[in-house]
């Protein structure tokens, strides 16, 4: 139950914990894109930015995607994604740290 304290957060609508390959490991929420959806989109913009990652050196950890009303907010770690479609809202900076916490600890635990 990783994404529960991010799910309580008022403008989170959808959460997902994916694989690198875009696979469910955990998802909360009952708005947005279904997680399967959602973690494949992910994994596809995480694949996109490979070229920039080895021109620039290093590999991209955060993503964001803003739209009119909404974000994709994701934490990359190791093999894992955490991110989570929210309202654009005040609560956008608490997201974000939560994100990276949860990212963080999960690639801890799924690694040792």
């Amino acid at each position: 139950m990783w994404l529960f304290d991010l799910a309580q957060i008022p403008i989170v609508e959808r959460a997902v914990v994916a694989s690198a390959d875009g696979l469910v490991i955990e998802a909360a929420g009952h708005r947005g894109p279904d997680p399967e959806f959602l973690a494949a989109e992910m994994a596809a913009l995480r694949r996109a930015l490979e070229g920039l990652e080895r021109r620039l050196g290093g590999s991209a950890r955060r993503l964001v995607v803003t739209l009119d009303e909404r974000e994709l907010l994701a934490v990359c770690e190791d093999e894992i994604c955490v991110g989570a479609v929210i309202r654009r809202g005040p609560e956008r900076r608490q997201v974000g740290q939560e994100l990276t916490r949860l990212a963080e600890r999960i690639a801890a635990e799924l690694g040792g």
